[in-house]
């Protein structure tokens, strides 16, 4: 039976043993599993989780091995630099784990549009989880409970999220990654690797980094720094 472990567990283990095949086996986990956990780390707290050097037979780095860790290292240095933000008078709106679905408009979000519009806020975040990712989760589905395409959940995110902006007027918008929203990544990175870097392989802003405006926020234009009105 696999390991449990926290997610400070898991980074100390990574930081120790630098080793996917490593760490799988001390967590009783299959290798597959912990890449997944490892990319969802790096994306839920911007850090950068890189493999111990591997070397060819000539005494160099490969080139894969290089490139998925520089890929890691620019991530996390463009996550923390862009949400990195002071406000130092005024009103933050911080909702979580809207987990919005095709056709479905909560009270919750409501009142969220209400706040938004009568308190103008100086920013909002909406931190982790806009997306639930139900097709493209681990997890099995529930009988035969009905799921929408990841399509049409990020069409339903990208209302909401319009909504959102129009009733915050000029607050400043940022949204970090969920584990929820990482499953959109995850579920590419495994299956259609040889597309990474490609436009619409990933939810960050610029391919690489947070805030994340791009497939899933194509409406937030304001999310971006160089691109405000």
């Amino acid at each position: 039976m696999p390991k449990h472990t926290n997610d400070d567990e898991f980074l100390e283990l990574w930081s120790r043993l630098k080793s996917p095949s490593k760490v799988a086996k001390y967590l009783k986990m299959d290798v597959r599993s912990v890449h997944l956990r490892r990319r969802s780390l790096e994306a839920r707290y911007g850090v950068a989780l890189p493999s111990a050097i591997k070397y060819d037979q000539g005494g160099e780095m490969t080139q894969k091995g290089n490139r998925a860790n520089e890929l890691a290292a620019e991530r996390a240095r463009k996550y923390e630099r862009d949400m990195v933000d002071e406000v130092k008078d005024g009103v933050v709106l911080i909702a979580s784990d809207c987990h919005y679905w095709p056709g479905i408009v909560t009270e919750a979000h409501q009142a969220l549009c209400r706040l938004a519009k009568e308190l103008s806020p100086k920013m909002v975040i909406l931190n982790g989880d806009v997306l639930d990712g139900a097709r493209i989760s681990r997890h099995a589905r529930i009988m035969w409970e009905k799921q929408p395409t990841v399509k049409d959940e990020i069409a339903a995110v990208q209302d909401r999220v319009a909504e959102i902006e129009r009733a915050a007027g000029r607050a400043k918008l940022i949204r970090t990654i969920g584990n929820h929203d990482a499953r959109f990544e995850n579920y590419l990175s495994t299956r259609v690797g040889e597309f990474e870097e490609m436009t619409g392989m990933t939810l960050l802003a610029d391919g690489h980094g947070a805030p994340l405006q791009g497939v899933l926020c194509q409406r937030m234009h304001r999310m971006c720094p160089d691109q405000e009105e």
